[in-house]
């Protein structure tokens, strides 16, 4: 697991509430892929009335195909539980400039 990216106040949150199944390897990778492609703002701000799956659009695609997240096998479910709770990461514990 590839965590460089993430700032260890996350990285520590996802650990202690989501480490079993691998989700948390999961959300690390997808994490790290918002953190490469700078993409933490929009993923923290987003707001859209369908969610993330259906108002993500390109900036979802771009998470989705990196290849750390790519080679999870996402299904569009897991995706979206998957980015929520990223964004509810990114609210609760990054200042995203």
């Amino acid at each position: 697991m590839n965590a460089s990216n993430t700032p260890i106040s996350v990285l520590s949150y996802v650990l202690t509430n989501y480490n079993d199944n691998h989700m948390s390897e999961y959300i690390i990778h997808m994490l790290n892929a918002m953190y490469e492609l700078n993409l933490t703002k929009w993923a923290r701000d987003f707001d859209h009335p369908y969610g993330f799956i259906i108002g993500g659009g390109d900036n979802l695609e771009l998470i989705l195909n990196h290849v750390q997240v790519y080679s999870d096998g996402h299904s569009d479910a897991s995706a979206s539980y998957c980015v929520g709770v990223c964004q509810d990461c990114l609210k609760l514990y990054v200042t995203c400039a």
